[in-house]
């Protein structure tokens, strides 16, 4: 029975200090409880680890606390958590996000034999925690696949957009585990959600079951917009493609499903043509017009991203799928 199955939380901070507190109580008050929460401090200079270690004394679960003696960057620390996991499923944790109440047990009601990843949308919030419009995948133009979509599009899907942010999911510690380590220059969600699908069924709610912070100290802003020259343009594209590279190396292991590596080698490629054709300014017709003829353009962006392209003036879009 999916009621049954345990749960250990992983939380990776460094200097989280301001926002700790917040965190830790919406982890305390959910209503399915946790049965663990393993924290690994990437060498906070702050309070962080007092409070952590404060919390653990009246916490309604374990709490491991683990400190890197140096900052090894967060998909670093939690590869190392979720290696520690020995529960039946993994959460993973920002710092300074809030979950809501009904946040693990929401997602642990989807769990059958065949899922391996269940994950939702997210609602955002400001520094002061007051509310803003939009969700996070509304933010940056994410619509799920249908609960019964097959693996191929759940793949493609999952594997393309970015938007399943680790906060949100509740994964298979085994299926997890199976997708460390995570590859360079790769955020560890990002990571995890690519794999996924091809270890079993996903789950994808639209119901905000996380209060997404943005604030000026977080490593990443969803929907965020950069006005970029040509050559951060072609910097931004070109490690696009390497990281898609790197998963397309990794996904050649899944003999089951070989049409995943050739997917994202595509991209890789058609990220490396949009590289090319934002180094070469003036002379950048070629190279678009032969992602156009490939028919990358319509797999991979949009036919807006063709006039950017051209003009030089479109923010890179280099997830990977």
């Amino acid at each position: 029975m999916t009621n049954r199955l345990s749960i250990d939380v992983v939380l990776a901070t460094y200097d989280g200090a301001r926002y700790l507190d917040e965190l830790l109580a919406s982890l305390a008050q959910q209503t399915k409880v946790a049965d663990r929460l393993i924290v690994i401090d990437d060498g906070s200079t702050d309070a962080t680890v007092e409070i952590v270690q404060n919390f653990a004394e009246s916490a309604p679960f374990e709490v491991v606390v683990v400190a890197n003696e140096a900052n090894s960057g967060s998909a670093a620390a939690f590869a190392r958590g979720i290696s520690l996991a020995t529960a039946d499923c993994v959460a993973l944790c920002d710092q300074d996000d809030v979950w809501r109440p009904e946040k693990l047990a929401h997602l642990l009601a989807q769990f059958d034999d065949s899922v391996v990843l269940a994950a939702s949308d997210a609602a955002l919030i400001d520094h002061a925690g007051q509310r803003l419009a939009g969700s996070l995948w509304h933010s940056v133009g994410f619509t799920p696949p249908p609960i019964d979509a097959p693996t191929q599009r759940s793949f493609v899907a999952l594997s393309s957009s970015g938007s399943i942010a680790g906060m949100t999911m509740l994964m298979r510690t085994r299926v997890a585990q199976a997708c460390l380590p995570v590859g360079e220059g790769w955020h560890h969600d990002g990571w995890l959600a690519a794999q996924a699908p091809l270890h079993g069924r996903v789950v994808l709610l639209t119901e905000c079951l996380v209060d997404y912070r943005i604030h000026g100290d977080q490593q990443t802003t969803p929907g965020e917009a950069e006005r970029l020259s040509s050559q951060e343009r072609a910097t931004r594209f070109a490690a696009g493609a390497e990281r898609a590279r790197l998963l397309a190396a990794e996904l050649e292991r899944y003999d089951q499903a070989p049409w995943a590596a050739r997917h994202v080698a595509d991209k890789a490629s058609f990220l490396q043509r949009r590289a090319d054709a934002a180094e070469r300014g003036v002379t950048r017709v070629a190279p678009v017009l032969a992602a156009i003829r490939s028919g990358q353009y319509g797999t991979f962006a949009s036919w807006r991203s063709v006039i950017g392209d051209l003009l030089g003036v479109s923010a890179p879009h280099t997830y990977v799928g």
